[in-house]
């Protein structure tokens, strides 16, 4: 991501480096899933919504999220797990520039409790291809 801002605007994005973990270029794969906290956030997300089997490392969440397919075969995802997947997407997006901003270290858990508050009930209401509803319900931290 910074790697493209500093093609961009090299004027206010000195530096293509990641801001969180000082890899040389930030991105769009190292910004979602490449660097090493966020992909413990997206194993967590995974498990949490029992996509093991169908996301199983970061290359397959990776794949997923820009192609909206997974598999070698490039299999069309299930519209309910993209939508899963862009809620949380949407909070990684907004963490990570939580982070950065406030010069704040990424925590994992934190993003993950951060998923559960922005996007619990949306979670509780989707419906897996297996046909059981409600495996997609993340509690609510409410403190």
């Amino acid at each position: 991501m910074r790697l493209w801002c500093h093609r961009i605007v090299p004027s206010k994005v000195v530096s293509p480096a990641c801001a969180l973990c000082g890899h040389l270029t930030e991105g769009l794969c190292h910004f979602v899933v490449g660097y090493l906290d966020k992909s413990l956030f997206w194993q967590d997300e995974v498990s949490l919504l029992s996509l093991q089997e169908l996301l199983p490392y970061d290359g397959s969440i990776w794949l997923t999220l820009t192609s909206f397919c997974y598999g070698s075969d490039l299999v069309v995802i299930d519209e309910d797990v993209l939508v899963a997947l862009g809620a949380a997407y949407s909070t990684l997006w907004k963490y990570h520039w939580r982070c950065v901003i406030d010069e704040k270290p990424w925590i994992a858990s934190a993003a993950v409790d951060m998923v559960r508050q922005d996007h619990g009930t949306l979670f509780s209401s989707l419906y897996l291809a297996d046909g059981r509803a409600g495996t997609l319900a993340l509690p609510i931290n409410n403190q």
